[in-house]
């Protein structure tokens, strides 16, 4: 009786650890997905497939930009007696998402026409409350709404999933807090601080006539700091082709003003370069108005292709310029303006392909530094 009563009791230990353990990781390789039919719920009528996670629907769906739900099962056992705290972290959504958990909404983000917020680079993590989940069979519903890449000028704003997570609330908060400290504290930071820095350096040029190319550093400062705090632009309830001509129409004015820097700092002034750089910075909006909406992405990346060509012939100019005239700096220039060109070439990559997130975050960083650098 001893032995048996011993027995039980190590059983009821290690039933009662197991129920207080902390939940193991999970993360979904994929979901069953189904085509919006305009109800609350996910569509069990519509045909659905099976679809791999993450998941881009530029090249599960291209062309399609009508809102999608994803089906996620799992099992929680011992989950609703233990009380512990389970938590859902979906490391990128481009898009607008809404979360059910067995048919209750846990999370619901924005519209799911125009305009869509695309905060991409920002975790969602949202806690499943444990009187919800079952021992098994359990379902989250995710619907999300976003944009075609036809309708957007980079890849990075496409719709897309990444594959969401399941595990301990407490460890899937930490890994949110590293994700959002690298992904936007960070080049928001590096962000804020050139725009800073082009403020003051517009001024010296503006007062110092003898130094004009410091008011075109400046300018270029602050135009780059405003496309890396492009996030910040989706949240302002704009639309979405006046966001995205903005942002090409300001990536064109970055590469003039790049352009003027560089021939400016070289003490070489061509009056006809620069008309033809306006030209070129109209002429960019208006491409876009008149191809239409659906012609966003093409439009943007023909032109980012000509704004690289001419940078890199600015940039070859210059170094030659400056190296014919020995100048004393031209090697801490070298550095620092090859450093800038391959960061802003990685950035204007990231406009074409969907880059992992170390290659789309470090131009946000590497570039404001570099530019304070030069500054």
């Amino acid at each position: 009786r001893l032995l048996l009563l011993a027995g039980l009791l190590l059983l009821c230990g290690a039933a009662a650890a197991q129920a207080g353990a902390p939940a193991p990781m999970q993360r979904f390789a994929d979901a069953l997905a189904a085509d919006d039919a305009g109800s609350a719920r996910f569509p069990v009528d519509a045909a659905a497939r099976v679809i791999s996670l993450p998941d881009e629907w530029a090249l599960s769906r291209p062309g399609i930009d009508t809102p999608l739900w994803y089906r996620l099962r799992f099992d929680a056992p011992g989950a609703r007696q233990s009380g512990a705290a389970i938590g859902l972290l979906i490391e990128r959504v481009c898009g607008n998402v809404a979360v059910q958990l067995n048919g209750q909404l846990l999370h619901a983000a924005g519209s799911v026409q125009d305009p869509i917020a695309l905060d991409c680079e920002q975790p969602l993590l949202l806690a499943l409350p444990p009187a919800l989940l079952e021992a098994n069979g359990n379902t989250i519903d995710l619907r999300l709404a976003g944009y075609a890449l036809e309708q957007v000028a980079s890849r990075q704003r496409a719709a897309a999933l990444s594959a969401p997570q399941i595990g301990a609330y407490d460890a899937l908060h930490a890994l949110q807090r590293e994700t959002v400290l690298v992904k936007a504290a960070l080049p928001q930071l590096a962000s804020s601080a050139l725009l800073m820095m082009g403020l003051v350096v517009v001024l010296l040029g503006w007062w110092q006539h003898r130094e004009r190319h410091l008011l075109y550093f400046g300018a270029l400062s602050i135009a780059w700091a405003a496309v890396t705090l492009r996030p910040w632009w989706h949240g302002a309830g704009l639309g979405r082709f006046v966001t995205e001509a903005a942002l090409v129409s300001l990536i064109s004015l970055v590469a003039l003003l790049a352009i003027k820097f560089l021939l400016h700092f070289a003490r070489r002034r061509q009056r006809q370069v620069t008309w033809l750089l306006v030209f070129q910075a109209l002429l960019v909006p208006l491409s876009l108005v008149l191809a239409g909406p659906q012609q966003v992405h093409a439009v943007a990346s023909s032109w980012y292709l000509l704004f690289v060509i001419e940078a890199l012939l600015a940039v070859g100019y210059f170094l030659f310029v400056a190296r014919v005239a020995q100048r004393r700096d031209f090697w801490p220039i070298l550095a620092l303006v090859l450093i800038t060109v391959v960061m802003i070439g990685i950035e204007l990559a990231g406009q074409r392909w969907l880059l992992p997130t170390l290659w789309r975050t470090l131009p946000h960083v590497a570039t404001p530094l570099a530019f304070v650098g030069m500054g």
